[in-house]
């Protein structure tokens, strides 16, 4: 009994920290942070590319054909939010040279985790900002018209509707990018379990012994 937990331990490169029996430290935090590096890369890019290309050749001429421009691009950002969170946990767990699936699992659900974190910050930050611009905006249009800035029933319930489905997106989103960072970290270990790795060790001992 003795002897087997031994024997995992010692064929259980655990990160960066090397053979710690605690899980906290089988967690590379510089592999995790290089992982955000690279989700907010790619999604970066890709969701750029997908708004320039959607608001580039579209024709926007009423609420309809922007509301269908805004559901064009929320499912090509919901896609590029996928890939880079499975480009990302596969780096942070290839970088973390996790060897098991556990822990190039758990390496994933961390990336997730983490990136998703800076990913709000960062939303809201920008949210605030774009709510002050646009406050100041309004504010020198009414200060420099007599005309009043109203908005229709139908117009007001347009908006909501794309606040609605951007929060739908925004859960559709943090829910499969999950899974996808799980995949992304599993496909990046050495896909062993901890008995694979015994009877391995248990092996090499048995030919260096014979």
């Amino acid at each position: 009994m003795y002897e087997e937990e031994e024997a995992v331990t010692r064929v259980a490169p655990l990160g960066r920290s090397g053979l710690v029996p605690s899980w906290l430290g089988r967690v590379s935090w510089g592999s995790v942070l290089a992982g955000t590096v690279v989700i907010i890369s790619i999604e970066s890019v890709l969701i750029g590319a997908g708004i320039l290309m959607g608001f580039g050749t579209a024709a926007i001429t009423s609420l309809t054909a922007l509301s269908r421009i805004t559901i064009g691009i929320g499912i090509w950002t919901l896609v590029s939010v996928l890939i880079s969170f499975f480009v990302g946990s596969y780096v942070t767990a290839v970088l973390a040279r996790a060897r098991f699936s556990e822990d190039g699992l758990w390496h994933g659900f961390i990336e997730w985790a983490f990136s998703t974190a800076i990913g709000i910050l960062l939303g809201v930050s920008a949210l605030l900002l774009a709510i002050i611009l646009w406050g100041i905006t309004i504010n020198a249009i009414v200060s420099v018209t007599t005309a009043t800035v109203s908005f229709t029933p139908s117009e007001i319930q347009a908006g909501a509707n794309l606040v609605f489905r951007a929060a739908g997106f925004f859960l559709l989103g943090s829910l499969l990018s999950l899974v996808t960072s799980l995949l992304g970290g599993w496909a990046g270990s050495g896909r062993m379990s901890r008995e694979e790795a015994y009877i391995e060790e248990e092996n090499r001992r048995r030919r260096r012994t014979a």
